[in-house]
């Protein structure tokens, strides 16, 4: 966790973006790394070349490194909902922290498509009380049970204590009232 809570504030949810986020840049990286090891193995170990092979590898290190740094990015983001916000934190070398109070949040839905449904992530979308934009949360891991935390969250927020009612003055009593005659 990148960010202070408050005294009163507790934790109900902390989580990252699902390993799912990488699947791209990893086949990327793989595909890289057989593409050099054909090169150099087929293309040309006869011909004493090196200037391709050296290519090749150049071009497969550096979809390794892409692969690296959304490791890292995956790493170092958060999505922590406590009672009172949602937290997202972002970045590297910067970071980038957003927090949106449950009271600006007028509902959360849940979208799936059919691989998320197989592989266990989903995109949570937050619904703001007027007309700020939605939040999203994509690819985020068993997205139900974070829908179901924001909501209950929502519906019932602990804490809450109703405002004290002040009480009404008691009626005084000012005597009789007097008569009127008409």
């Amino acid at each position: 966790m990148t960010f202070r809570l408050r005294d009163d504030e507790t934790v109900v949810l902390e989580t990252r973006p699902h390993w799912s986020v990488l699947t791209r840049r990893a086949a990327m990286a793989a595909a890289a790394l057989i593409a050099a090891a054909v090169v150099g193995f087929v293309w040309s170990p006869d011909r004493g070349d090196d200037r391709v092979d050296i290519a090749a590898g150049a071009v497969a290190a550096l979809f390794v490194v892409r692969l690296v740094v959304a490791v890292v990015r995956r790493r170092n983001t958060s999505v922590v909902l406590t009672d009172r916000r949602i937290v997202t934190s972002t970045g590297i070398g910067g970071r980038t922290v957003t927090s949106v109070p449950l009271s600006r949040v007028g509902g959360v839905s849940l979208r799936r498509g059919a691989v998320g449904r197989v592989l266990g992530y989903g995109t949570v979308v937050l619904t703001p009380l007027w007309g700020e934009g939605e939040s999203i949360l994509e690819r985020m891991p068993r997205p139900r049970r974070l829908q179901r935390a924001i909501a209950d969250l929502l519906l019932d927020p602990p804490d809450q204590v109703p405002a004290p009612v002040s009480p009404l003055p008691e009626d005084e009593d000012t005597g009789p009232l007097p008569r009127v005659i008409v």
